[in-house]
């Protein structure tokens, strides 16, 4: 197994078009297993087989199933030999669920486990692999990873991998003192606006507490809840003195002409 590792744009999949003949070199020659790609061969692509990320071989309407059996008239494999192979390979891929889907209901990572088994149903001595995990989560990536590998060592398949190389995340050391000191700024920010609130409805509370007791006075000494006439005499004092009557409504006494000129 062999990887070829580069960033986008390195030439890793034109080369693999190269070695598999689908590009014709400008110049130079190429040799695989000792055959030309670029003639194209029925005994050198009978023995390779290739997977593009981006690419798709299978029939897109029909289960996957399907294209497993048109894939094994096509490469002539006999019927028991091409059921053995798929009946293995998808335990290994643990897929039995998707083999009666049709490809377009698959998830990416279904479908990539389905052109990893289509691309091998026979046996091809080498496999080129054009970034396979090429958007898939870790757990999918791993599972074809020890697949890919798994197959190598139980047929001796040569394996050409192509790995997009990823540039690496570095901080700098005033970089990673001006994230901390950002991260600090956000907490502490954070922390003075739930205090801001909390003091809010605190104090909220308390107003809305106090507003209640100064209605029950404004009732009491108003005569809205009794007459004023049967309280205590000083309290009679404060009601009369303090304009309690006038925060509810307007004096019955007026109304009634129940009070003198000098007294309104």
């Amino acid at each position: 197994m062999v990887a070829l590792i580069g960033p986008n744009g390195a030439g890793k999949t034109t080369t693999l078009k190269m070695l598999t003949g689908l590009l014709q070199p400008t110049s130079g020659e190429l040799l695989v297993n000792g055959f030309t790609p670029g003639k194209r061969s029925h005994d050198f692509l009978s023995n390779i087989s290739i997977v593009l990320g981006n690419k798709s071989q299978m029939l897109w309407d029909i289960p996957a199933i399907d294209t497993f059996q048109v894939l094994g008239e096509i490469y002539c494999v006999p019927k028991a030999t091409l059921q053995q192979r798929i009946d293995e390979m998808v335990s290994l891929l643990d897929m039995p669920e998707i083999l009666r889907k049709p490809v377009r209901n698959h998830s990416l990572g279904e479908r990539m486990k389905c052109e990893l088994v289509a691309s091998l149903l026979h046996q091809p001595k080498i496999l080129f692999l054009d970034e396979p995990t090429l958007g898939l989560d870790i757990s999918i990536q791993n599972r074809l990873r020890n697949f890919i590998l798994e197959y190598n060592h139980k047929y001796q398949a040569t394996i050409l991998l192509m790995v997009l190389l990823k540039p690496e995340f570095t901080f700098s050391t005033s970089e990673f003192l001006l994230f901390w000191i950002a991260l600090l700024f956000a907490w502490a920010l954070r922390f003075l606006w739930g205090l801001w609130i909390a003091l809010l409805a605190f104090w909220a509370t308390r107003a809305y507490a106090f507003l209640a007791l100064q209605d029950s006075m404004v009732f009491i000494f108003s005569g809205m809840i009794a007459p004023v006439a049967i309280l205590p005499e000083f309290l009679q004092t404060i009601a009369n003195f303090l304009p309690f009557r006038y925060m509810v409504g307007f004096p019955v006494e007026i109304l009634t002409a129940n009070l003198s000129t000098q007294q309104i």
